[in-house]
């Protein structure tokens, strides 16, 4: 599904995510944005992704059950959330394009998603307290998503999170 910038604006808005806010900096390149399948992210790009970094730039996580998954290593300042949501959503913009290169679409539009900067508050399960960085999309239902690419996890924001929004793009 493609949207314009103002109704990409619009449903960020209507996530509570405040694009035009004085406290807020965000950049919104394209005058048209495709929505992205949930499933595509969490299935098919992000273990892609992760399987593509350099060996020393990835890690294995005990998932329980005697089974373990590869996901990015943490490397303070280096490579880090912020550097995670950028090389992740960078792999999606090329994931997209070799699509549209193999099978032209009908209408060429910016990727429905990026990078957002907020507070992150301590929650059970996550190890996410202060400023952070994730990646956010759109789906093809016009609901907005936030997937973090540290571990492959899709993650409800609360509204005190919402709020915190620093700023954030989409190309």
């Amino acid at each position: 599904m493609i949207l314009d910038w103002i109704e990409l604006s619009a449903l960020l808005w209507r996530a509570g995510v405040r694009t035009a806010a004085n406290n807020s900096k965000w950049f919104l390149a394209d005058a048209s944005y495709e929505t992205l399948d949930a499933h595509w992210i969490a299935n098919e790009v992000w273990p892609a992704w992760v399987a593509s970094l350099p060996p020393r730039l990835r890690t294995t996580r005990d998932v329980g059950g005697g089974k373990e998954i590869a996901v990015p290593r943490w490397i303070a300042e280096v490579w880090d959330c912020d550097d995670h949501a950028l090389s992740f959503w960078e792999f999606v913009i090329r994931c997209r394009a070799k699509t549209a290169a193999e099978n032209p679409p009908a209408q060429y539009a910016g990727t429905g998603g990026g990078t957002l900067a907020y507070v992150a508050e301590l929650k059970a399960g996550n190890l996410r307290l202060g400023a952070h960085d994730i990646f956010w999309f759109i789906d093809g239902e016009k609901n907005f998503r936030v997937f973090e690419p540290a571990d492959g996890s899709f993650v409800v924001l609360t509204a005190g999170e919402i709020a915190s929004v620093m700023g954030g793009e989409a190309r």
